[in-house]
């Protein structure tokens, strides 16, 4: 098998973003917000599913948020250096700081 000379390089650089990215609080956070829009919602397509699978659904779906941002939780007081995890995922911290102080 041969591969491209920089698919090692791409490959590795790739896995240590998704490391870093799953090692920050807004990581945790925005996939709580997914888990949270997935819950169903009246008005929804159900097809099939019952009064009782849509609640146990909505009710997994919000526990699992919920240790979303416990976690995040956690990771808010974690010692890591956000500069570089910024720098390696490419994120503009000071951008994203003046969105959330706007969205406040």
């Amino acid at each position: 098998m041969t591969l491209a000379p920089d698919y090692l390089e791409r490959f590795t650089l790739r896995n240590l973003q998704d490391a870093l990215t799953s090692a920050t609080r807004r990581y945790w956070e925005a996939r709580a917000a997914v888990l949270e829009a997935a819950r169903p919602h009246p008005g929804d397509f159900h097809g099939n599913a019952t009064p009782e699978a849509l609640a146990a659904r909505y009710a997994r779906l919000t526990a699992d948020a919920e240790e979303c941002r416990r976690h995040a939780a956690i990771l808010e007081h974690a010692t890591v250096d956000a500069d570089l995890i910024a720098e390696v995922l490419g994120w503009d911290l000071a951008a994203d700081d003046a969105s959330e102080a706007a969205a406040a």
